[in-house]
């Protein structure tokens, strides 16, 4: 899938339902979950080597593997 389509699902999931974070201090990982946490069924690592999560078709959130490499600053 295009980088400009994957950005429009991502925008068009956000806009759908609430946000939730969890971060793992010990494992430096950034959970991203949209709506309540849910199980996936199907998963996507993209280039960045985030880790986007599916259910039933739909994003349900996105995992962010050494997370300290996206702070800003």
């Amino acid at each position: 899938m295009a980088r400009k389509q994957k950005t429009r699902k991502l925008v068009s999931t956000l806009g759908q339902k609430k946000i939730i974070l969890h971060y793992d201090d010990e494992a430096d990982v950034l959970y991203i979950h949209f709506g309540e946490p849910v199980e996936a069924d199907d998963t996507e690592l993209t280039e960045d080597g985030l880790i986007i999560r599916y259910q039933a078709g739909k994003m349900v959130g996105i995992t962010m593997l050494n997370a300290h490499n996206y702070a800003g600053g």
